[in-house]
Order: structure tokens, then sequence, then C-alpha cells
């Protein structure tokens, strides 16, 4: 097996030989051979001595110019991938009941720029790297066969993000499989959410918040909360599943608060949600001297 080589600087590569999965592009030799080599390209990484450094793809044009995905010498190809998200599927399985988590976490799981939340039978994916929309057709064949039987009906690719104008690539929104006209419901600690898996932020929902929700809800009973950008209740309703005496929910987007009243509907839960810019509502909020005996704000990552 022959894979294009690019070579580190000298002294430059302690980093990779230590198992940071990512290499700047001031660290390579940045010659004519590595300059014109397509965005993605999967390579075979070198110290300046020639010793082995990792495979991972390769985008000359971006300052994170490198991204390892093995120390080994591999093909990266549709098994190798299949392998990892068997893995990753493994390990979900221990760790939650019910298939509604994110499912491939980028470095976590060995494939930098790659993100994969799972809502039962439906996807919301993001590549994130010019090495991983390259990869996408092999990515989209692993899935097949690591999901069976069942597999995946529909795949929201959300390649939206910002971090892909820098990656040299195109912002879209992509439904492969069956069409998603409504929000998807989505399980976590007993209570049902909804989320917008085409329009919502990021891939729809924020499955890392997972233990905060619960962790809040321990200690919501019979007090009052305020939460601060709720965006689809998240906080808010695992606070009345809990039995908090009063909530006030308050986000700017008219979407997400729509998603919070149908699941709020959905549990039989009740909160006060607000539309309005949180830093105006809590303004109002101090002038009348109002206190909460919880406060929670979960703004949005820029």
């Amino acid at each position: 097996m022959t894979l294009p080589t690019v070579c580190l600087q000298p002294q430059k590569h302690r980093r990779a030989a230590g198992g940071h999965p990512w290499i700047y592009s001031n660290e390579v030799v940045m010659d004519s051979a590595a300059k014109n080599l397509p965005r993605g390209t999967i390579v075979g990484f070198h110290a300046h001595d020639q010793k082995f450094l990792g495979t991972g793809s390769f985008n000359p044009h971006c300052l994170i110019a490198g991204r390892i995905f093995t120390p080994h010498l591999s093909v990266i190809d549709e098994d190798w991938i299949a392998d990892r998200i068997e893995a990753a599927l493994s390990l979900r399985k221990t760790l939650v009941a019910e298939p509604f988590y994110r499912l491939i976490h980028a470095e976590a799981d060995g494939l930098p720029g790659l993100i994969i939340d799972r809502f039962g039978d439906a996807l919301s994916v993001q590549l994130n790297t010019a090495g991983m929309d390259l990869l996408w057709p092999q990515i989209e064949k692993a899935l097949g066969k690591s999901l069976t039987p069942s597999g995946a009906r529909s795949i929201v690719l959300r390649n939206d993000a910002f971090g892909r104008e820098i990656e040299g690539l195109p912002r879209e929104v992509k439904i492969i499989g069956e069409e998603i006209s409504s929000p998807l419901e989505v399980r976590e600690n007993g209570i049902s959410y909804f989320a917008d898996l085409r329009g919502g932020q990021k891939t729809g929902w924020y499955f890392d918040q997972r233990d905060n929700h619960a962790l809040v809800a321990r200690y919501a009973k019979d007090k009052t909360m305020l939460d601060l950008y709720t965006h689809a209740g998240g906080f808010a309703l695992a606070a009345a599943k809990a039995g908090a005496k009063k909530i006030t929910a308050v986000d700017s987007s008219a979407p997400a608060l729509a998603l919070a009243q149908q699941a709020a509907k959905q549990n039989r839960l009740a909160c006060d949600f607000v539309q309005a810019d949180v830093f105006e509502d809590l303004e109002k909020r101090i002038a009348a001297k109002e206190k909460f005996d919880i406060v929670v704000a979960d703004p949005p990552p820029l």
C-alpha cells in the first residue's frame, strides 16, 4: 500500500508522536508536492527523519492541515470506517438505554471531523472537514453495515457549519432517504423532547447535556427556576418532571420555543415559555427584583 507522504519539519513531530490528532500547517514541510495535494487527501504523516507518525487526512489550505485517524499505516476504506462505527455503537449501547445519542464524536471515536447524532432510525450528520467530506460515500456504506438490521431511514447532512468554509467546502443541508417533514421525538431521562434536524441548532439536539439535565433535575423539586437559552426545553422540562414549583424558560427563537411547548404538552408538564432576548429579559427581571432558587444559562455556541 502506498500513500502520499507529508513530512513534518525538524522537531515539529513531538505532539503528533505523543498522540495529538492534529498537525498544524506551520509544522509541515509545505513543498510543492504537499501544496498540490487535493483537499482531504488521505496521506501518511512522517517526522523529518522519516519515522512514520500516522495515517490521516490532509488539507494544505487550513491552519489545522493534518488530522490523524490512526498511528498505523492503514487503508481508510468502508470496512475500516465500519469498524470504528461499530466500536462506537457498542459503547453507546452500554451507556445509553435507548437509541438517542451522539454516535460519532469526531476525534473521540477516531474519526476526526465527523459528527453523527442518532435519533432512533434517523441520523444527523456533520462532515466538518475536507477529509470526511471526501470519505462520505464510504461512511454512508459503513453506516448501512453497522446499523443493520433496521439501518437509518433518513440521514440529514447538516453541512451548514461555518467551519466548512474554512475547509474550502460549501455549506448545505441535504436529506438522504425518507423526507423528514416534522420534528422528531428524542427520548431522554424519561422525557419526550422534540428536535428539528433540518433547521435546529447544530445537529438538532444537545446530547452532551443529557447528564446536566438530570443533575439540575435532582435539585429542582419544590424550587423556582429560570432557564435561559432554553432552546427546546431541555433543562426546563427535566426540572418540571422532577417537581419544580415554577419554571420560566426564555429563548429568542420562536421555532425552538415551539418545540419546547410541544414537548411540554406531550409530557403534561407546566412551564412558562417566554420569547425574548435573554439580556433584555434579564434587565427587566433585575429591575423588578425577581428572584429564583435555580438559574440555568446555557447559551448556544457561536
